[in-house]
């Protein structure tokens, strides 16, 4: 904690205390009796057997809450600056507590703090009042999750109107609740009510626990609670260590301006820090103030003229000025920043003259913001004339004739202060209470760390700390040598970490001790009390000796691991639970401990090998209702006693599959689109590198857009549940003759997973992967016509629609979809009228009321022979209908590929093939497979759907191999052999699995033929054309 104190011809503000790195009180540890035995989850009924033997769900907890400065009575020389009294300024008129429900994510970090229930707190009969520690007892819900406790004090009228009906927050998040909590000045009140001792207003403090698990047995918590006062505080003086300036200036007034009539009781989350030291000690301080958005800035001034104790008249005006928080605005509006005006009479002057003091930061020229819990003193160090002739004139003026210094530190700091007007001494901690046992060596528990900012020049003086007596603390003056501190002393302005050494009690008595800490002419006692009683307490390390509080088994099939249990008193028993946390439990059979007793006679240690089972491939796979991320969790608890009180620790034990998911992938075409994918995991991942493959040309593919997020070092993870899209964008390719393949190499950082590689597939166009078929839905509301019409857009989809379906039937230019297959029940395969199963239509887009009942000549269908539809023109469908979208679903006609696009039963948008895009396939390598010969298509759903598996077919594009899996390649376009209903053979079903025919959308001539693509077991011809009417499958292409 350092005090830097600078000079000009206006105020100054220096840090008198930046570093905050106080600690508060130590406090035993957590009560925990003696728990039921149990190996299952724990249920929120659950009732927890009382002492008394009977049941409870309620249970008096003892609360003990740290309220920041008590500086000592008469432990120094000199005036002390503190608020009113201390006493005052440390009082307790009211206390709630308001409890939240505490839930963790499956890593075991905090997932949400939800409003519970609340509680007064009632004070203990050995409670002292205006003490820096005082003790309540609060009734509080046994539960089975962990509960975090907020503790408000003196704000009773606040906390009330809040939580009247506690319907209106149960189950609320806990920033928005507690953003509801405020203090304002009274309509006719100007400031905070600070008359006297007897005639005041308590301020408001907040403070709140860690998450605490209260059970049947529970006693107190923890750790002491610190606590934070809402408010601020100003003192002003004169510098009396000047030489004559008390003769040359007397103080009259202080006058303060632009200050809230309101303040938030807690601060924002953003506003608070916390630090633990010694892994037990809890230390809360704000970095920033919380202005309610409501608040108003009273320009005032707030006059202040009363100088009695323990203030000194003329000299020094100390606590009588508390302030709300207040936000320093830029310096160019300085006329709202919070300031003094002082008022004072200079030399022989007869009439008061006044002086504008601000606050501001270390540089002299930013404005500072005023923070709460903080204590700011005005150390007048020179008067060199006559100030402004009114308090307006300097309020508007800068500052002159005035030097003074700004001395500021949080009140919490140490945690205990003595403050001269000068300098100042804190001790993190004023009293430290130890078992029998000798300690030799720094530990969590015998830590205390000081600080000063005093130094001297005298010859016989001693800048710094040192230890100047440890007497014994009954009659203070017999030395004792059984208690020590380690070292002794210390500099200046330099925050030290000392520890205490005691000698085990061999005596037969309780004995104490004061270590006196003196820094100038200050002073501080430091009590010491060692017991009879031996040492409690559990420690969980882990193979190399150091404390944990999980083990993480991660992977597939995880390493052995070890952990130690080691406990004071060495021959007590020690009391084991096994409770599950989140879904599924760590596995019972790993070696992990169980609920039960660890008996007397270990030594006070046991040693656990665990190594749990490996995952199985069903336990990981989301197809067969697995989960990729999957985590078993359990939290063991340990208990022990001395007798007397209880100690616990705790440790979780995960296994836990770190995995990267990618879904969503597609082929691309380079048509300047932005296209995304989906990936999920449960770690952070990172993208590690980005590679182009082009075939057909150096152009890079990708594109770089506003919002793109696949580059390189672009990082994200921890979502299991949405995951992250990851966008892209790439060229134009005018030509069509750019493909490739783009690889994304994700990566953990922390080197969780594999490397994964996401290889994203240019093509030229992109063709469908199967033929068209029919979802059957006969009992959606969503789809009213009993289903829908879709085919396979990526690989992905073809586990499901395999691209060797033959596919359903449509008369060219037709969005009617006919079944292939024979009526259930039959071997005919001629056509039938009405709709599946009485007869083949399974789709007609037309308005309700239709009866599906065509006879083979009046199923809709292009037979126009005029315009784009009576000469060869590709794409003839294009801006068909009376919207131009390409169909017209009134009269059942169009592009059934756009039809499909237009209701999104498929994603993105696509259309028929020209004959020129079949060619350019073609050409692009083809081959044939399966011995093409007709088979017969027998009935059931599947196949009326399109869903028969034609064994005879080409592969066809770049990528053709007659290696690969028909039903699901991985790469290549496989065209089955689906045959045709041929309309001058009664529509039946001929050369399935020998000849294949896919319509084109060219019309072709006024002969009334349309443009189809044949092939079969020798051939494949891109440019024939056939009747209309036949029924035959279609295969679409992107946009």
């Amino acid at each position: 904690m350092k005090r830097r104190i600078e000079r000009i011809t206006t105020v100054f503000s220096g840090p008198f205390s930046k570093k905050r790195n106080g600690l508060r009180k130590s406090i035993s540890l957590l009560l925990l009796g003696m728990m039921g035995l149990a190996a299952s989850c724990i249920s929120e009924e659950e009732i927890y057997p009382s002492e008394s033997g009977g049941s409870q769900t309620d249970r008096e907890v003892n609360f003990l809450i740290a309220v920041p400065y008590a500086a000592p009575t008469g432990t120094q020389t000199g005036t002390q600056s503190r608020a009113i009294e201390t006493d005052q300024e440390n009082a307790i008129d009211n206390i709630y507590v308001l409890a939240f429900k505490v839930e963790y994510e499956q890593n075991g970090t905090i997932k949400s703090e939800t409003y519970d229930y609340s509680a007064i707190g009632i004070k203990s009969a050995t409670n002292t009042e205006g003490a820096s520690s005082q003790s309540f007892t609060v009734k509080v819900k046994v539960k089975y999750y962990d509960q975090r406790f907020v503790v408000i004090t003196n704000a009773e009228d606040a906390v009330t109107a809040l939580t009247g009906d506690p319907n209106t927050w149960i189950g609320k998040d806990k920033a928005d609740m507690l953003a509801n909590l405020k203090v304002s000045l009274g309509q006719t009140e100007d400031r905070w009510k600070v008359i006297s001792a007897s005639d005041y207003t308590a301020f408001p403090m907040w403070g709140e626990s860690g998450a605490e698990k209260i059970t049947g047995s529970t006693n107190s918590l923890s750790m002491a609670i610190p606590m934070l006062r809402m408010i601020a505080k100003i003192n002003v003086q004169l510098d009396e260590t000047v030489s004559g300036l008390t003769n040359k200036f007397k103080m009259k007034s202080v006058h303060l301006y632009n200050t809230n009539t309101s303040g938030h009781v807690v601060p924002s989350i953003a506003a608070v820090k916390e630090e633990i030291r010694n892994t037990s000690q809890r230390y809360l301080f704000v970095e920033e103030p919380t202005v309610p958005s409501d608040a108003v800035l009273s320009k005032g001034p707030i006059e202040y003229t009363d100088f009695t104790a323990p203030g000194t008249p003329d000299v020094a005006m100390k606590g009588a000025i508390y302030t709300f928080e207040t936000k320093a605005p830029s310096n160019e509006d300085r006329m709202k920043a919070t300031c003094l005006v002082i008022g004072g009479l200079y030399g022989d002057d007869t009439n008061e003259t006044y002086y504008r003091v601000d606050f501001f930061e270390s540089d002299g020229k930013t404005l500072r913001d005023i923070l709460r819990n903080y204590q700011y003193v005005v150390n007048i160090t020179d008067v060199k004339g006559r100030g402004h002739e009114s308090v307006d004139v300097a309020y508007k003026s800068k500052s002159v004739n005035m030097v003074a210094e700004i001395l500021y530190w949080n009140e919490a700091g140490l945690g205990n202060n003595v403050f001269d007007g000068q300098n100042i001494l804190s001790v993190s901690q004023d009293s430290y209470f130890f078992s029998r046992d000798a300690k030799i060596s720094k530990e969590e528990d015998n830590v205390l760390s000081i600080m000063t900012d005093y130094k001297t020049t005298a010859t016989a003086g001693k800048s710094g700390w040192y230890v100047e007596k440890i007497v014994d603390a009954t009659d203070g003056t017999t030395k004792v040598g059984w208690v020590d501190l380690s070292p002794d002393q210390g500099v200046a302005d330099n925050p030290a970490e000392v520890f205490l050494t005691v000698e085990e009690n061999k005596t037969t008595t309780e004995r104490s001790a004061i270590i006196w800490i003196a820094a100038g002419r200050l002073r501080y006692p430091v009590k010491v009390t060692q017991s009879l009683t031996p040492a409690l307490g559990i420690q969980v390390v882990d193979g190399n000796n150091k404390p944990i509080t999980e083990l993480v088994f991660a992977g597939v099939n995880p390493a052995t691991q070890t952990f130690t249990v080691n406990w004071q008193p060495k021959d007590a028993d020690l009391t084991v639970i096994n409770a599950q946390v989140g879904t599924e439990a760590f596995p019972s059979n790993s070696g992990a401990p169980t609920s039960g007793m660890v008996p007397a006679g270990n030594g006070g240690t046991k040693t656990y090998t665990i190594q749990p089972l490996a995952f199985t491939a069903d336990e990981l796979d989301e197809s067969k209702g697995g989960n990729p991320f999957l985590e078993k969790v359990s939290k063991i608890d340990f208990t022990t006693t001395n007798g007397i009180s209880f100690a616990n620790a705790s440790i979780f034990l995960r296994q836990i599959n770190y995995n990267f998911v990618v879904s969503g992938t597609t082929d691309y075409i380079l048509d300047g689109s932005t296209y995304s994918f989906n990936v999920k995991s449960n770690t952070g991942w990172r993208i590690e590198r980005i590679t182009e493959h082009p075939k057909g040309g150096s152009t890079p593919m990708l594109q770089f857009q506003p919002g793109d997020n696949m580059i390189e070092g672009e990082t994200g993870g921890y979502n299991t549940t949405n995951g992250e899209t990851i966008t892209f964008s790439v060229i134009t390719d005018p030509t069509q003759t750019i493909s490739g393949t783009i690889d994304v190499v994700f990566a953990s950082p922390d080197g969780l997973f594999s490397d994964v590689t996401v290889t994203l597939n240019i093509v030229n166009n992109v063709w469908a992967r199967s033929n068209i078929v029919w979802v059957s839905k006969p009992n959606d509301p969503n789809y009213p016509e009993g289903g829908y019409l879709t085919f396979a857009v990526t690989p992905a989809d073809n586990a499901t629609i395999p691209a060797n379906s033959q596919g359903v039937f449509f008369q060219w230019g037709s969005l009617v979809a006919i079944s292939p297959a024979p009526l259930p029940g039959s071997t005919d395969t001629g056509y039938n009228a009405g709709k599946y199963p009485s007869g083949h239509i399974l789709f007609d887009p037309r308005p309700s009321g239709t009866t599906y009942n065509y006879a083979w000549t009046n199923i809709p269908y292009i037979s126009e022979t005029t315009g784009k539809f009576g000469a060869y023109y590709e794409d003839a469908f294009k801006d068909y209908g009376e919207d131009g979208s390409g169909f017209n679903a009134t009269v059942g006609k169009g592009d059934i590929c756009r039809y499909i696009s237009a209701r999104h039963w498929v994603s993105g948008n696509w259309r028929l093939p020209s004959p020129a895009e079949y060619t350019k396939l073609n050409n692009e390598g083809n081959v044939s497979t399966g011995g093409f010969s007709t088979v017969t298509v027998p009935d059931g759903d599947d196949n009326a759907y399109g869903y028969y598996k034609c064994n005879a077919g080409y592969w066809v594009g770049t990528n053709d191999n007659t290696s690969l899996d028909k039903s699901n390649p991985t790469m290549g376009i496989f065209l089955p052999a689906e045959g045709v209903r041929h309309t001058t053979q009664k529509a039946r079903l001929l050369v399935a699995n020998k000849e294949g025919y896919l319509w084109t959308n060219a019309g072709v001539a006024s002969n009334g033929y349309g443009g189809v693509t044949l092939f079969t077991t020798s051939s494949i011809s891109t440019s024939q054309s056939i009747d209309r009417t036949h029924g035959i499958a279609v295969r679409c292409i992107r946009e």
